[in-house]
């Protein structure tokens, strides 16, 4: 879609449980109602610099300003992982902290936050919805 993609260099790794700061966009697309923050499991270091032409932007964090975004009924993505249960980051922090990836700052304030509760299921269903046109 022509946007720039790379490493976050001056920002580091974003994971484990994160809030994400929607738009209005992102609060209609998610049916929020009244609430701002979507919570999801995150595991990413690579991000995108600036939203592509044409799409609506979804959210941000601190760490990274283009959460996601939506074209209706063409694409909808997620810098987040939905399908990712807290067994699995559990599995891929401890791995990446024993492979030196993750300091061992890094990696407890990301297990203290691992078991946060997140809206992960409700992403994966607004995302079926979003694939059926629903």
């Amino acid at each position: 879609m022509g946007a720039k993609v790379g490493r976050n260099t001056s920002k580091g790794w974003e994971v484990s449980v994160t809030d994400i700061d929607l738009t209005t966009e992102g609060k209609e697309i998610f049916h929020m109602e009244g609430k701002t923050i979507l919570s999801i499991l995150q595991m990413h270091q690579d991000i995108v610099f600036d939203y592509p032409d044409g799409v609506q932007p979804l959210g941000s964090t601190d760490r990274c300003l283009v959460q996601g975004f939506c074209v209706p009924g063409k694409v909808m993505t997620l810098q987040g992982h939905p399908e990712f249960t807290e067994e699995v980051l559990v599995e891929l922090l401890r791995v990446r902290h024993e492979q030196g990836i993750f300091g061992d700052e890094e990696y407890q304030e990301a297990m203290a936050r691992v078991g946060k509760n997140h809206d992960g299921l409700l992403v994966g269903k607004r995302f079926i919805e979003f694939l059926l046109d629903r």
